[in-house]
């Protein structure tokens, strides 16, 4: 019995002393947190029957598409954001070319940053377009407040069918970077 109390002991002193050091809280000091989120922007589809006028049937121009982002409006995320990514998914199912204006606008509907003009052939239902803003290089992005989207049919002697059920979907979502010391 007394040899396994000693040999209890005995591991007990290696296992106590054996593994330790000094800790150090001030690594604490080092440690950055970098969040990631995602989100949706917007979304929609689009028919035929929405680039024609109902009564005369002619070709019309469909106005922007603006909507709030209020997002840089967070103290936090204006101080922390250390870039933000932006992704577009186009399905231009329609018989025509499609152009495609993303811009980004302050509160008096001022572009504070724009993507390049966006080119759709017909029938492409894979279109992916990712734009990277690094927030050190373009921090006017930050103003932002809403963003519009203008979507615009190419010219074309071949006329469009009202009661075509085909579509041009738009998607897009922002990941912001945040990092924190």
């Amino acid at each position: 019995m007394n040899f396994s109390k000693i040999i209890s002991f005995l591991l007990c002193v290696v296992l106590l002393t054996s593994c330790s050091q000094k800790l150090d809280f001030s690594q604490i000091e080092d440690y950055i947190a970098s969040p990631v989120y995602t989100s949706s922007l917007t979304y929609f589809t689009l028919t035929p029957s929405k680039f024609l006028d109902p009564i005369t049937g002619d070709e019309i121009d469909i106005p922007a598409d603006v909507s709030d982002f209020r997002v840089f409006e967070n103290e936090y995320i204006r101080k922390n954001l250390v870039k933000a990514i932006f992704n577009l998914e186009i399905k231009n199912e329609l018989d025509r070319d499609i152009s495609v204006q993303f811009n980004f606008l302050d509160g008096a509907n001022n572009p504070v940053y724009q993507f390049e003009q966006l080119n759709i052939s017909a029938h492409n239902l894979n279109f992916l377009f990712e734009e990277t803003i690094e927030i050190s290089t373009n921090p006017n992005i930050l103003n932002t407040t809403r963003f519009s989207v203008k979507i615009n049919l190419s010219p074309s002697t071949i006329p469009l069918d009202l009661n075509d059920p085909r579509e041009f979907e738009f998607k897009s979502t922002v990941t912001l970077f945040i990092e924190t010391n």
